[in-house]
């Protein structure tokens, strides 16, 4: 006696679903995550510009400050020239971070070696 197939029952239905619905899942919060990562990334990026920006102004002797976007949203610290080992050179130091979060992304430290002025 052969038996007729029906197609799947309701509990295995149920249990396809499931899967696909956690597979679809996983799917979002990693594309989540990826996204996120990326958007820090080129925060961090724009960062490093700004610095390097800074770093060159502050060589020049110059003072800059932006006021329009995406620079009004960081905040500049420059240090006070370090002595090195060496007499004649002094080490400068410019840090850049987020206003409104200053450990997220990490502050960026940029540091240069410049003669020293007498």
């Amino acid at each position: 006696m052969k038996q007729k197939d029906n197609g799947m029952t309701t509990l295995e239905v149920v249990i396809a679903f499931a899967i696909l619905i956690i597979g679809v899942g996983f799917m979002l919060m990693s594309n989540k995550a990826y996204y996120a990562f990326r958007e820090q990334r080129q925060e961090r990026q724009q960062m490093i510009f700004y610095a390097a920006g800074e770093m060159e102004a502050y060589l020049e002797g110059q003072n800059v400050e932006y006021t329009s976007p995406p620079f009004d949203k960081y905040e500049v610290t420059r240090f006070p020239p370090q002595p090195t080992s060496n007499p004649y050179l002094e080490i400068i130091q410019i840090q850049v971070y987020k206003k409104d979060s200053p450990t997220n992304p990490d502050p960026v430290s940029i540091y240069s070696y410049r003669v020293k002025t007498q």
